[in-house]
């Protein structure tokens, strides 16, 4: 394990107000094991209802209500090659008039992004809103918050796979 790695629990230890056993990162080869230690640690159950997968129903629903296409929108492909930009907009918009979705931005995030990069990107922005430290804890918020944390380190997109080791993100 690399000094990246390391540093990179501390960002964790101190966000999540938790000490991770040095023994037990040297075994952590992938951001999931990471957050399962996070979590055991701060003895938190999994969640059974995810706020990301909720918002990506809804969006694909919503996008399926204004596109005519028989198939479903698929997770990895720009939105743009399956909506375009008034239909995309006002898909959006249908999932933002829902009550439990108002706190989503005013504006949609762009059709190059894929609907899954876009679900996490919106998620960890609605989570920054409110403070860790104020918000229930939860396995999915420790989660999108390593997400937001990962993201800013190594500048890539929120939507990188918690399977992947730590070598594949770029880290040494």
């Amino acid at each position: 394990m690399g000094l990246d790695v390391l540093e990179l629990t501390f960002e964790f230890e101190r966000a999540f107000a938790v000490e991770l056993p040095d023994d037990a990162i040297l075994h952590a080869a992938t951001p999931g094991c990471t957050h399962r230690l996070i979590c055991e640690r701060m003895q938190l159950a999994p969640d059974t209802t995810c706020l990301t997968g909720r918002l990506f129903r809804r969006l694909r629903a919503a996008i399926d209500r204004r596109v005519s296409v028989a198939t479903r929108v698929p997770r990895r492909s720009p939105i743009r090659s399956v909506i375009g930009p008034i239909a995309w907009l006002r898909a959006w918009n249908d999932v933002r008039a829902e009550q439990a979705w108002r706190s989503l931005p005013p504006m949609a995030p762009s059709r190059s992004r894929s609907l899954r990069d876009i679900t996490f990107m919106t998620a960890v922005r609605l989570i920054d809103r409110a403070p860790f430290a104020t918000s229930r804890p939860s396995a999915e918020l420790v989660a999108l918050r390593m997400r937001n944390i990962v993201s800013e380190r190594l500048a890539i997109g929120p939507g990188f796979s918690f399977r992947s080791s730590w070598r594949e993100l770029g880290l040494d």
